[in-house]
């Protein structure tokens, strides 16, 4: 057992093979699995309301400190925990998934949760056992010192959900608590009535700020600084909640806090929307400033979302010296405690170190949102690691390398399953997901650092970076760049270019971020570019699924195109340099897609 493996869990791991856990026949060795199957309890939340999932949430997090015994099951509940069997995107890309593929999937996997559910039964991992909500708090009662009584979720919640972990106690509003002591024949003991803190509050206060300003106080000096969990309910969903992931934040102390992103200071241009009564200076910013800097520096992960938008949220985090870590899933606690399955992280066929530049033009398919826990556990997005077409065509898949020493388990999953077709690159921005441009220039240096140790971890060595355009206007670009140390990047663009870096690194601008057309529409959209540029020319391609891409690769004739990894990609853009350098390819504004 490695050291690291010790420190993810008490749990005895012995030297034995996994199962192959692929539906495409894909099977690489493994190493470790549980001497015996872990009892774990499994919770369907789908039927429950926000506050009776918010404590069996509490308890996950609290029994997960001893190793992976809750797992919950979501249905339908949470968004992206769906396989998009039905998704069509009509006018723009048509069906995520082949029909045929789709009933394939379908007969074994409603949702992710039912993939995972399988995966570590079958691997020997976990023994399943249904519980409800009562049945938890019955089972783990030595563990949980009792109840601390809430009144409105959303207003309590960043007391309620911190204390819960500090305190090792579920969150209960009045009824639920009384309904749960019914259910147990016995009262649950009240460790905290947080209702009384409420009462004393001004009466027109804002009782959220207030909730804040009482947690910073009294609880925020006794979390772990070593992560956060920003709560947000995006599209003011349920199904968008990041509430599902409270039991990482309580596993692991954390502080938990419910804040809008927006500030004059992250403002990004005329389209951002101000407040209606705050403006852009709402009184949730000296609150947020005051926990992200009270968090482990540099660069914290702050799991979780934010609010009113993406650019507010991750400009912020530069500022303040965090970074992003997308969630949205629910079971983190669970699969912190997932084995490693491979000695290292390594791509599944060696990176191409030299390559014969052929007279083509190059494409390169990549999936979109590495940079995300949430696209890890639901299996790529949407169940995309599943389809059939995986394998058959080279894809590249971002991935966030802090991510390999925070679940290193979940990840090297990954690694073990991906097939020769496969290729890894580091996704936005290297070291969780930030706004490079607002980093201040004496912290480059040391980012980039960051960057680069996570390469070396996960074996990457080509790199897509948002927001980091605007670096160039303080002739920090290619600085930043050098200090990554990767040898190519990924830009989303108003055109396709291949720019060179002062020691050389190929830069490849790309306007085909997102751009869902039907495969057949962009297919010759591509032709088009390739028939106007010549030969050799490079086109990236950005956000999508191996069906998709499928389709577009089937209708690029082979005698003129060819769909390679991105380590083929950019070692023959390297080498195309005398014959394309300057060469640009613009498109009107109707066909590309803002790019950050």
């Amino acid at each position: 057992m490695t050291p690291l493996l010790r420190r993810l869990s008490p749990i005895t791991f012995a030297a034995v093979s996994f199962l192959a856990g692929c539906d495409n026949g894909v099977q690489r060795t493994t190493h470790t699995k549980p001497s015996v199957p872990i009892e774990a309890s499994l919770v369907d939340i789908e039927p429950l309301n926000q506050q009776q999932r918010l404590a069996v949430l509490a308890i996950q997090g609290i029994a997960n400190r001893q190793g992976p015994r809750v797992f919950i099951q979501t249905g339908e509940a949470v968004r992206w925990n769906q396989i998009d069997f039905d998704r069509d995107d009509a006018e723009k890309g048509g069906p995520v998934w082949d029909a045929e593929d789709k009933e394939r999937i379908r007969a074994k996997y409603r949702n992710t949760c039912d993939y995972w559910i399988s995966y570590f039964t079958d691997t020997g991992f976990s023994r399943f056992n249904p519980a409800t909500l009562d049945a938890l708090l019955e089972k783990f009662s030595d563990e949980i010192r009792g109840a601390i009584l809430y009144e409105h979720l959303d207003e309590d919640l960043a007391v309620v959900a911190t204390m819960a972990g500090l305190e090792d106690a579920v969150p209960m509003t009045s009824g639920l608590h009384a309904h749960l002591s019914q259910k147990l024949g016995r009262e649950i003991p009240v460790v905290f009535d947080y209702r009384t803190v409420r009462a004393g509050f001004p009466k027109e206060s804002d009782k959220r700020i207030e909730a804040h300003k009482w947690m910073i106080q009294h609880l925020l000096p006794r979390c772990d600084k070593s992560a956060a969990l920003s709560r947000d309910k995006t599209y003011n969903q349920d199904a968008h909640d990041i509430l599902i992931d409270t039991d990482l934040a309580v596993k692991n102390r954390w502080v938990v806090f419910d804040l809008t992103y927006m500030s004059e200071e992250t403002r990004l241009g005329k389209d951002d929307k101000p407040h209606p009564v705050w403006g852009f200076e709402p009184p949730d910013e000296p609150l947020l400033v005051q926990i992200l800097e009270s968090l482990d520096q540099p660069y914290p992960p702050v799991y979780g979302w934010g609010r009113p938008y993406e650019s507010a949220l991750i400009r912020r985090l530069a500022i303040n010296g965090g970074v992003k870590i997308c969630t949205g899933n629910g079971n983190a606690s669970f699969f912190q405690s997932m084995p490693l399955q491979s000695d290292s992280f390594r791509q599944p066929v060696p990176h191409v170190e030299e390559v014969e530049l052929e007279n083509k033009v190059y494409v390169s398919f990549a999936v979109n949102e590495g940079d995300t826990l949430k696209y890890l556990e639901s299996l790529m997005n949407g169940g995309s690691w599943l389809q059939a077409e995986r394998g058959k065509l080279p894809i590249n898949w971002g991935m966030d390398p802090l991510l390999y020493e925070k679940f290193p388990g979940l990840v090297s999953h990954f690694y073990r399953t991906a097939t020769p077709q496969d290729y890894f690159f580091s996704a936005p921005s290297g070291w969780g997901y930030l706004a490079p441009f607002m980093l201040p220039a004496d912290k480059i240096p040391f980012y980039g650092e960051l960057v680069r140790k996570g390469g070396k971890i996960a074996d990457t060595r080509y790199i897509d970076v948002w927001w980091m355009s605007g670096l160039r206007e303080r002739n920090l670009f290619f600085p930043y760049l050098e200090a990554m140390g990767m040898r190519g990047l990924t830009q989303w663009s108003d055109r396709q270019e291949v720019e060179y870096a002062p020691d050389g690194t190929p830069i490849i601008h790309s306007n085909l971020y997102y751009a869902r057309y039907k495969p057949d529409v962009l297919a010759a959209k591509i032709r088009t570019v390739g028939a106007a540029m010549g030969k050799p020319w490079f086109v990236f391609v950005y956000g999508g699924n191996p069906h998709w891409f499928s389709n577009i690769a089937e209708d690029l004739p082979s005698s003129d195109f060819k769909v390679v990894k991105m380590d083929e990609f950019f070692e023959a853009a390297r080498k195309a340099r005398p014959r394309i350098e300057g060469k640009t390819y613009r498109v009107s504004k109707d066909e590309i897609t803002e790019a950050p």
